[in-house]
């Protein structure tokens, strides 16, 4: 970015602060540029939405309250449009579709949509408002009897945490999402499962530095081969079952073997499923670690903060770490 007052390029520069928001006061990684020649500091629209996105997924976590991608799935999983929810709950005819949008909602307005979420507790909702329709109840019964069986083959059941925070890159986990995310890179270069996990941490953490969220929702452990997802072997063996990409054995060498990951020959990577944002974040990583071979990409990782500070003294890798990456 060049300085609106000398024309020339700025530098990049970011700082630990302490920013304030309804009162409560939050510590950020702040992005800036700075024109060296007058000291004076600047934001795009970028840098801003990314400060500001940091002290708004905070103060979510903090309060418990809801994160958009949450607040739509509530109104997804019963089939009704945003207007409708909001004549049940009882707001303001636009006001569920400006939350969807990111508008922070009050407690009272956030804990009425978390209730929603219960099918019984949103019939009565719709009961009270007078908008329950026999599409809606129907509806609500058949979620009623799915929740009472469970799907083996569902990574949400084990993998979905009760709230969106920094361990999750403030994302809600998207079983979809990740197999796409594995099978984007298991066309493109069909990775060792070891490459693989590395990718995956790249691209969600490049994702959260550059926007502040995750692509995936997943958490990343930090093991002696560099970070992973949780439960790794998990999305690797649900994948295969839902028939999306598969492990298959190869010789390494004489003396060894290991896994690759493979797409299946039905599957096909959606991106419809992706933000524009998301899949520019794929393409970096993917062409940024191409042709780097599966032990380099280990070295690199091992040489990232956010593996060193973790690496057995906790289960799991902040996402703020992402602000110190080196390799991307």
């Amino acid at each position: 970015m060049k300085s609106p007052i000398t024309g020339k390029e700025m530098i990049l520069q970011k700082e630990k602060r302490v920013l304030s928001f309804r009162k409560e006061e939050f510590n950020v990684v702040y992005h800036y540029y700075l024109c060296t020649d007058t000291g004076e500091q600047f934001e795009d629209d970028q840098l801003a939405e990314l400060n500001l996105t940091q002290v708004y997924n905070q103060y979510r976590e903090r309060l418990k309250l809801p994160f958009p991608d949450e607040i739509m799935a509530v109104r997804k999983k019963y089939g009704l449009s945003a207007r409708k929810m909001s004549d049940i709950l009882g707001f303001g005819p636009n006001t569920y579709g400006n939350y969807e949008k990111g508008e922070i909602p009050s407690k009272a307005n956030a804990r009425l949509t978390q209730l929603a979420n219960d099918p019984e507790e949103l019939k009565e909702l719709a009961v009270y408002s007078e908008n329950l329709t026999k599409t809606l109840d129907k509806r609500i019964s058949e979620l009623l009897e799915t929740e009472k069986v469970l799907n083996f083959w569902n990574l949400d059941n084990l993998f979905k945490e009760k709230t969106q925070s920094s361990l999750n890159g403030y994302t809600m986990f998207k079983q979809e999402k990740v197999y796409q995310m594995i099978l984007f890179f298991a066309e493109a270069i069909q990775p060792w499962k070891t490459k693989l996990n590395k990718l995956l941490f790249y691209a969600d953490f490049l994702n959260f530095k550059k926007y502040g969220y995750s692509i995936s929702g997943l958490k990343y452990a930090p093991i002696d081969y560099g970070p992973v997802p949780d439960e790794y072997e998990l999305l690797f063996m649900f994948g295969r079952k839902n028939k999306i990409f598969k492990k298959a054995y190869q010789e390494i060498n004489d003396d060894a073997s290991g896994e690759k990951i493979l797409p299946m020959k039905q599957a096909k990577f959606n991106n419809k499923l992706f933000e524009d944002n998301e899949l520019e974040t794929l393409n970096t990583i993917l062409e940024k670690f191409r042709n780097v071979t599966s032990s380099e990409i280990v070295r690199m990782s091992h040489e990232e903060k956010a593996w060193i500070e973790n690496y057995k003294r906790h289960p799991f890798i902040d996402y703020s770490y992402s602000f110190d990456l080196i390799h991307i």
